[in-house]
């Protein structure tokens, strides 16, 4: 069993500390699971982490689908529409109601719903498309070969420099999902709860367990990124941990990444998890303030206010560098 890195400080609280980049990157490569992982993102079932569909709040068969929790209703309305590409008429100016006594009533609306709750059309995946679709996309993405001495070049179509602005949509829309995805008993956090949680991390867990079940490893709470308090010992282990839930589920949300083997997902997550969970945390930050901490905790930019915490030197080292 791999188990989550964490140490004690002299006040007995388990906390991130050290050399984090290590962590990740020294975990023995050879851990196993009991079972492998056969679900998709759209295709997991987490029925004690969402208690309602995001689009018609519709509260019974709740998943996770394109990008949000949702009901079976909701996916297939939504996948309808973007495979077949279906459009719709609002005959009441877009002001419908949708819930889920009402939700077949306006089907504009509705799909309009999906699109603002963060439904991903990119997560309609291409493997469920006709075949003709399959083979005509194949084709048109052939790339171009050259012979240079004995080496062969391959360079992307150029039709792909079309597509750059779709995929930076696709990124951000991954972004926004994430806005949603969380556990409505964790809509408002307190310091309070920091406490609750420390004894809640999966720190039994090993990485791939916790790439499978991020929602054991850490609760999905709703991310706060306003500065309201300095940050103790136990804001850095939730930001350790929370960091953890929140990188999975953005990874999760890019089909390519999915459809890697568990070993490589791994392995992945031990190469980059530091640098890009920090970089996750910094584009929400203050630059006046500080690092927020996704609970309203942050790290402040002055060095003076920092030492006052525990934690002031592995702190600097790590923000220090990483400080635009």
């Amino acid at each position: 069993m791999i188990n989550w890195a964490s140490c004690d400080d002299s006040s007995g609280q388990n906390i991130v500390s050290g050399d984090l980049s290590s962590r990740l990157t020294t975990m023995d490569e050879k851990g196993e699971l009991e079972s492998p992982c056969t679900s998709t993102i759209d295709e997991l079932q987490l029925p004690n982490a969402f208690s309602m569909c995001a689009v018609c709040s519709h509260d019974r068969d709740i998943g996770l689908h394109y990008g949000i929790p949702s009901c079976f209703g909701c996916k297939a309305f939504f996948r309808r529409t973007v495979r077949e590409e279906k459009t719709y008429t609002c005959s009441k100016k877009g002001n419908c109601p949708i819930d889920k006594k009402c939700r077949n009533q306006c089907r504009a609306c509705r799909y309009e719903m999906c699109l603002k709750k963060g439904m991903l059309l990119t997560e309609v995946r291409e493997d469920r498309k006709p075949e003709k679709y399959k083979r005509a996309k194949k084709s048109a993405m052939k790339p171009i070969e050259e012979k240079i001495e004995g080496h062969t070049l391959v360079f992307p179509h150029l039709s792909t420099c079309e597509a750059i602005p779709d995929f930076i949509n696709f990124l951000t829309r991954v972004d926004q999902s994430l806005e949603h995805l969380y556990d409505p008993r964790y809509d408002k956090v307190t310091k309070a709860d920091m406490v609750t949680f420390n004894s809640m991390y999966g720190r039994h867990l090993s990485l791939e367990e916790g790439l499978q079940r991020p929602d054991l490893v850490c609760p999905r709470t709703k991310f706060r990124w306003a500065c309201e308090r300095v940050f103790d010992t136990l804001d850095v282990t939730f930001m350790w941990y929370r960091g953890f839930v929140g990188l999975a589920d953005w990874a999760n949300g890019i089909p390519q990444f999915r459809e890697l083997e568990l070993a490589d997902k791994a392995r992945l997550f031990r190469l980059n998890f530091v640098s890009s969970s920090f970089m996750f945390f910094m584009q929400y930050s203050s630059v006046e303030v500080g690092f927020a901490m996704g609970n309203g905790a942050y790290m402040p930019h002055d060095e003076e206010e920092l030492r006052k915490n525990g934690l002031w030197r592995v702190c600097i080292k790590i923000y220090l560098k990483l400080r635009f």
